[in-house]
């Protein structure tokens, strides 16, 4: 079902199979939000932080991802996904163990990430995308509150809005990655990211998506000798094949497949559009991105990474206690110094079992 095929079926379905999923548009955003995500994702796209990951699929052959990605957030989170764990660039100032420092304890502002190599500009986008991570909590536990809460008993009960990372995507039309595939179930068109569930997150959890479309081309003009129906019919489907589209799909509970009984959504969303997944949705449904026929649409997706053996302090101590052993340890040779090596061998072991996990 898409708005244009028959907008009341798809307004209907919304509301009975796919409970959770809700949008502002453009007009309902404040002009300085639009203007914060713009400034950040060309700051951070300057800095080069935009960069392919190399993934595992299945844990069988590496492929390279057909969209470029960045991970921001809280100092030492990370994201894992596909066999690869992204490690997070930090949205505020870091002391010398890359631990967050209190906003008001480093001045100016920022100078702790210029001196790690990052330029103003990207120290300045990352600075901003934390304060929108900010903004976008207040806004997500309102409609938690209001389109949730009251359905849950005990009253109030429901899953964690404190998003703790962004992964921000950058993906390319049809025209300039021709070798985008089809997506392969309904016949919606060629995909940028295919059907998934957003893995890595504190359960019942709320994930925030503001998508940006930048160099999108306007939908030509119909010829003045076709028919009303025509145009509107001709309209509807270059419409259909320029937008870039989310799709969702129902699925049935934890580890089934998809509900034959649900029809998918397609749903069009304009640029600067803000869309929450609230609560159970991301447990229950499982969403795609379907590529227009022009542009770049950046994506930052706002979520609430699970935290402890995932993030870089924990490998750091974990990798400082190996260390701080009994056992010696020849980092040059990358060997054990002495006769009896067991106890290190072991050591060694358990150390890369946890870093792995």
């Amino acid at each position: 079902l898409t708005t244009h095929s028959d907008p009341k079926a798809f307004d209907e379905c919304v509301k009975l199979c796919y409970e959770g999923f809700y949008y502002d548009a453009p007009d309902d955003l404040p002009t300085s939000l639009h203007r914060d995500f713009d400034s950040a994702f060309e700051g951070l796209e300057r800095g080069g932080l935009f960069l392919y990951d190399t993934v595992q699929p299945g844990k069988k052959r590496l492929t390279r991802t057909s969209v470029t990605r960045t991970l921001v957030g809280d100092p030492g989170s990370t994201y894992k996904y596909l066999g690869l764990r992204l490690f997070s660039h930090p949205w505020v100032d870091v002391d010398t163990n890359g631990n967050a420092l209190p906003e008001n304890f480093s001045r100016p502002i920022g100078h702790t990430l210029t001196s790690l190599g990052y330029s103003s500009q990207t120290t300045s986008s990352l600075i901003r995308m934390g304060r929108i991570n900010s903004d976008l909590i207040k806004r997500s536990k309102a409609k938690l509150d209001k389109h949730v809460a009251p359905k849950v008993h005990p009253s109030g009960l429901v899953g964690s809005a404190e998003f703790n990372l962004t992964l921000i995507n950058r993906m390319e039309s049809t025209a300039e990655k021709r070798d985008l595939k089809l997506e392969p179930a309904y016949g919606m068109g060629k995909i940028s990211v295919g059907w998934h569930r957003d893995s890595g997150l504190k359960d019942y959890s709320t994930i925030t998506v503001f998508q940006s479309l930048k160099g999108v081309s306007p939908i030509s003009s119909l010829s003045t000798t076709t028919t009303k129906t025509e145009k509107k019919k001709n309209k509807e489907t270059k419409m259909q094949e320029n937008e870039w589209s989310v799709a969702l799909r129902a699925m049935d509970g934890g580890a089934g497949g998809a509900l034959s009984t649900v029809p998918p959504l397609l749903v069009p969303l304009q640029s600067g559009t803000l869309y929450f997944m609230l609560d159970d949705f991301n447990h229950n449904h499982e969403h795609a991105v379907i590529a227009g026929s022009s542009g770049i649409r950046y994506s930052s997706t706002h979520r609430v990474a699970r935290e402890g053996a995932g993030t870089w302090q924990y490998i750091r101590d974990k990798v400082q206690s190996f260390f701080d052993s009994a056992v010696e340890f020849d980092l040059t040779r990358g060997s054990f110094i002495g006769n009896d090596n067991m106890a290190g061998r072991k050591l060694k072991d358990r150390l890369v079992t946890h870093v792995r996990a």
